[in-house]
């Protein structure tokens, strides 16, 4: 019953959106044991030996079916991200963006989003995205690191390495890792 889409559930018709949920729901089942829902885990997490292009696939037949699920759309993200699909993830990483990204999910999403952003070209938008991160969390010192890559793509060589210094400098400091 869970490999269902939500409408064939209720009993309404299906759509080729449904099956593709179905095929990707019941995919996910048989090669991890494991159901599709809230909290579940990467494909790659519970077999290693899975093909990197694997989480790709079920990731598109899994968001499909919840284009409004943020979390859908993250894991879509880091999947082809993953893989070098960076074309592909920026699609997902924008959606999500646009949806709003969990607090517990923040550092981890923004990171990847700034530097899938500066990886297909859109590096004034990486700066902005990397530069309000560190604005907002000054202490997460990957915020930092990443703005000054972004800075240094979009022609700033002076402020990049002023950023990746300042960077260096914080993550030595005592403590710093505890």
């Amino acid at each position: 019953k869970v490999c269902l889409a939500p409408e064939l559930r209720a009993g309404q018709p299906g759509t080729a959106r449904a099956s593709v949920f179905a095929v990707g729901a019941m995919l996910y089942e048989l090669v991890t044991g494991l159901s599709v829902g809230p909290g579940m885990r990467r494909p790659s997490e519970v077999v290693s030996s899975l093909p990197q292009n694997f989480e790709a696939v079920l990731a598109k037949a899994l968001v499909a079916e919840h284009p409004g699920d943020v979390l859908a759309q993250i894991e879509a993200a880091c999947a082809h991200d993953y893989i070098g699909e960076e074309h592909v993830a920026i699609r997902y990483y924008d959606e999500a963006y646009r949806l709003g990204v969990p607090a517990d999910q923040r550092r981890r999403f923004l990171v990847g989003y700034g530097s899938t952003l500066r990886n297909v070209g859109r590096i004034d938008d990486a700066v902005g995205v990397l530069g309000q991160a560190v604005a907002d969390d000054p202490e997460y010192p990957a915020f930092a690191a990443f703005l000054a890559l972004a800075l240094f793509s979009a022609g700033h060589p002076r402020e990049a390495l002023a950023t990746m210094l300042g960077c260096a400098l914080d993550v030595s400091r005592p403590g710093a890792f505890e």
